[in-house]
């Protein structure tokens, strides 16, 4: 195993800064997209906002893959909140999900 290279104090507050711009960068988008999200899906209920919310931080933060969360799916007379599934064949089954990619 290689050894780490000394990393001196000006290069690493170079890279702090640099962090801090990559993760502001993210975070704008990650606002973006959790917003379009609710808004294509039509999620109204404040509850199902921070749950759905909540689902699409650990898809993004954890970067799973495949995942599909179903808002207000139907099963038989009931409609479910949230349905989510982890499988490889879910992006061609369902076209109405949000996928984690």
């Amino acid at each position: 195993m290689e050894e780490m290279p000394q990393v001196p104090d000006d290069v690493q507050r170079f890279l702090n800064i640099a962090t801090n711009i990559v993760a502001s960068h993210n975070a704008k988008w990650f606002k973006y997209d959790v917003n379009g999200l609710l808004r294509t899906y039509q999620i109204h209920s404040p509850i199902e906002q921070l749950l759905f919310t909540a689902m699409w931080t650990m898809v993004k933060a954890w970067n799973i893959q495949n995942l599909g969360i179903n808002p207000q799916h139907v099963i038989g007379p009931y409609k479910v909140d949230f349905f989510s599934a982890k499988s490889r064949l879910w992006d061609r089954r369902d076209k109405k999900s949000c996928r984690g990619m």
